[in-house]
């Protein structure tokens, strides 16, 4: 599913992530791979791929870092992105098992961004999908987009979720008022 990016909206989420990052490093965030320059730019691009998914799903970012406590990214969804269309949606041993991932792909200079599939993380973590690409001792699940659930079933699943939130807000409601 491909979703695009208005200017603004781009100017939204880089700005996002670079308060982000610099809240993480403030908070003596450990930095994963390259240095802080390359950390401070992936997590600007990662802001722009949650904003891809609260666009086509409706639900909610808070476009702010919050910890693994709080809500997801978008909503209680998790995204991980890549730049790579042929990108694997990676889990890493710490992720929370009881979240549900999305996977985007592409870039915010080409404004290519697609949603390639989503699901939940105990399911993802299969046998056939945990490798150590690097070679650093930090095993992940990278799992392909084939294995993923499709994008179109994330929006429904979405739609479903909102409905559910609104009526139970107007019911909590009717009963304070009774």
């Amino acid at each position: 599913m491909r979703v695009w990016l208005t200017p603004d909206d781009v100017r939204r989420a880089l700005e996002a992530g670079r308060r982000r990052s610099a809240y993480a490093r403030s908070c003596g965030a450990k930095i994963r791979f390259g240095g802080p320059e390359a950390a401070a730019r992936n997590d600007e691009l990662a802001a722009a791929a949650e904003l891809v998914v609260a666009k086509a799903t409706g639900l909610p970012w808070t476009a702010e870092f919050l910890t693994e406590k709080g809500p997801g990214d978008v909503g209680r969804l998790e995204v991980r992105w890549t730049p790579y269309h042929t990108g694997h949606l990676v889990i890493r041993p710490d992720d929370r098992a009881d979240r549900a991932y999305a996977l985007v792909t592409g870039t915010v200079a080409a404004n290519d961004h697609v949603i390639r599939g989503w699901g939940w993380a105990h399911k993802l973590r299969q046998p056939e999908f945990l490798r150590d690409p690097n070679g650093l001792g930090l095993p992940a699940w990278f799992v392909p987009a084939s294995a993923l659930r499709s994008a179109s079933e994330l929006v429904e699943a979405a739609i479903t979720y909102r409905a559910c939130h609104a009526f139970a807000a107007s019911f909590s409601r009717a009963l304070a008022e009774a």
